[in-house]
């Protein structure tokens, strides 16, 4: 499990790594891009629609609690 993943399900949200269709991801309540440089992201849109803005207050300090954690 990444550090990235472990964090956002200590908070309660579930983390699901799996292939997604478009129609998928525009019916979630937030998704959220992992990667080593940018750490967590939410998206915003998906084809164009625009996602619920419910992650982007979350996601700085989500971020800094990522790349200072020591495990």
């Amino acid at each position: 499990m990444s550090r990235a993943q472990r964090l956002l399900e200590e908070r309660g949200q579930l983390v699901e790594f799996r292939a997604a269709a478009p129609e998928d991801l525009a019916a979630a309540d937030t998704i959220w891009v992992l990667n080593s440089l940018l750490g967590i992201m939410p998206v915003r849109s998906v084809d164009g629609v625009a996602l619920p803005d419910l992650a982007a207050e979350q996601a700085s300090g989500l971020r800094e609690k990522l790349f200072s954690r020591q495990d």
